[in-house]
């Protein structure tokens, strides 16, 4: 008969959300795709322009999120931009950094 000793299972530590957000790409592209989608979608739908037959000029029409949406929307990209400020990924936090400026003008 044959007996084999059980060997006991390693088990390692569960990675910390915050460890995901910092290293690992696919989570920061998702992450950035993500909010960039959002900050185009935002802006753009700020203020349509439909042409009108006013003479005084076309028509804008405003569809405005709500203020809670725009803070939230802005906390995210600083804290990705920090993120990726840590990393020194420089090119990408230049990229977060134009998108929270784009946010910070409808937040004014």
């Amino acid at each position: 008969m044959l007996v084999q000793r059980v060997q006991p299972i390693s088990r390692k530590p569960l990675r910390s959300n915050a460890l995901r957000v910092e290293s690992d790409p696919a989570y920061l592209s998702a992450k950035l795709r993500e909010l960039a989608l959002r900050t185009y979608d935002a802006v753009r739908t700020m203020g349509d322009v439909r042409p009108g037959h006013d003479p005084a000029g076309p028509e804008v029409v405003f569809h405005s999120l709500s203020r809670h949406d725009w803070t939230d929307l802005h906390s995210q990209i600083v804290q990705l931009e920090r993120t990726l400020d840590a990393q020194h990924l420089d090119s990408l936090a230049s990229y977060v950094a134009a998108l929270r400026q784009k946010v910070e003008n409808w937040l004014v």
